[in-house]
């Protein structure tokens, strides 16, 4: 969120069509996703109730065990980068709030971490997320007041940086990864208790993403322009709506890493043994030393938004906008007796093709750009850990 209106100013205005292109295309994505769950509950008596991870079973449905290994490997890295993100998001507001360095900032984060990452799983602390969204809300609104009252202060249009091939491609790979979530439908959808109203909850929660989205980009677009930095609470002028900024960004952060960072504990603990209902200290041990590989990582590369493009081009969108329509067509094309027949309908042999093929041409150009950006001196020049 605090990325994206940086991302305009790189991808240029055509940064707001592509807000609501990737947008639309994980919410479709999203709906595919669920029609692959029912398939699942119409040939597999088992999948008729809750499950764990409705995803991780619709890959291994559609591609076996190879499916299943690449689908884990892409949740992992995907939680394990995202929780790294935001671990430097928040040494970076910690750093301008309090003029400390960030490198001593990052560890002192990780330290806040740890006693979190002892706590059950995020679904036993649902009070933990809603303080988070509504931190979150709070952050948006206060940037939203603070660049409109910039912008009718302004006495002179802004300045704004033609947009070219690399900074256009690092500006979809950040509008991936703001659309992430496509991949937690089919368990959202599992805990409705009214199933026939997920496709409307769909298109409200996506409308709402891309109206706050666009609205914050279009503000800084023209408020800001080049003088926007990857964080846009930076660029904030100095004063109140800015701290408050700083402090509710902060707070949603430090809760959606409890939750980013839980899943990737738990797929190290499973092949290991040492899951359980109980905290044990080999678990302890474990999560203190996944803690302190975020650190290495963030003190080697401090600039979250080269790991966050990173993401977006690599694993993130694979895991939003490759792997749901792929899935879904290996479904429906597969065949076997007793199972209810399953025809495609004409406009889904289009669409769906047509979204692997422009989810893997977006993801390649992101990724071209992100791994060039990833590894250029100005990527390592405020390492801690690497002399430049």
């Amino acid at each position: 969120m605090m990325a994206c209106p940086r991302a305009t100013i790189n991808a240029g205005w055509v940064g707001f069509l592509l807000f609501f292109a990737c947008g639309s295309m994980s919410a479709f994505n999203g709906i595919l996703l669920t029609w692959s769950r029912s398939i699942l509950e119409e040939r597999y008596p088992e999948y008729n109730g809750h499950v764990r991870s409705p995803f991780a079973e619709i890959a291994t449905k559609a591609f076996g065990r190879p499916g299943r290994m690449l689908f884990n490997f892409c949740i992992f890295m995907s939680h394990f980068g995202a929780a790294v993100v935001n671990m430097l998001l928040c040494a970076e507001l910690m750093e301008s709030f309090t003029g400390w360095s960030r490198c001593f900032c990052i560890p002192l984060i990780a330290m806040f971490f740890m006693p979190s990452s002892c706590l059950p799983s995020p679904a036993k602390f649902r009070k933990i997320t809603y303080m988070g969204l509504m931190a979150a809300m709070v952050a948006c609104l206060c940037c939203i007041i603070k660049l409109s009252l910039v912008l009718t202060s302004l006495s002179e249009p802004v300045t704004r940086t033609p947009a070219t091939l690399q900074s256009f491609s690092l500006g979809l790979a950040t509008i991936m990864f703001s659309f992430a979530g496509a991949g937690a439908l089919p368990t959202i959808q599992n805990d409705m208790g009214d199933r026939s109203k997920f496709a409307h909850s769909v298109f409200l929660g996506y409308s709402g993403l891309i109206v706050l989205f666009t609205t914050m980009s279009s503000l800084g677009y023209t408020a800001l322009g080049d003088q926007l930095s990857a964080n846009i609470i930076n660029s904030l002028p100095d004063g109140d709506f800015r701290k408050i900024s700083q402090v509710a960004f902060t707070v949603s952060l430090t809760t959606a890493t409890y939750t980013l960072i839980n899943p990737v504990f738990r797929q190290v603990e499973g092949p290991l043994k040492i899951e359980g209902p109980d905290m044990s200290l080999k678990q302890v041990i474990v999560r203190t030393l996944m803690i302190g590989c975020m650190v290495i990582v963030g003190l080697t590369v401090p600039s979250f938004d080269k790991i966050l493009n990173l993401l977006g081009s690599t694993t993130i969108g694979v895991l939003a906008f490759v792997f749901p329509p792929l899935f879904y067509f290996r479904l429906m094309t597969q065949h076997e007796e007793g199972w209810p027949e399953r025809r495609i309908p004409a406009w889904q042999k289009v669409a769906v093709p047509c979204a692997v093929l422009l989810s893997v041409v977006g993801t390649a150009c992101a990724f071209q750009a992100a791994i060039r950006d990833f590894v250029s001196a100005e990527s390592l020049s405020g390492s801690c850990l690497i002399p430049m």
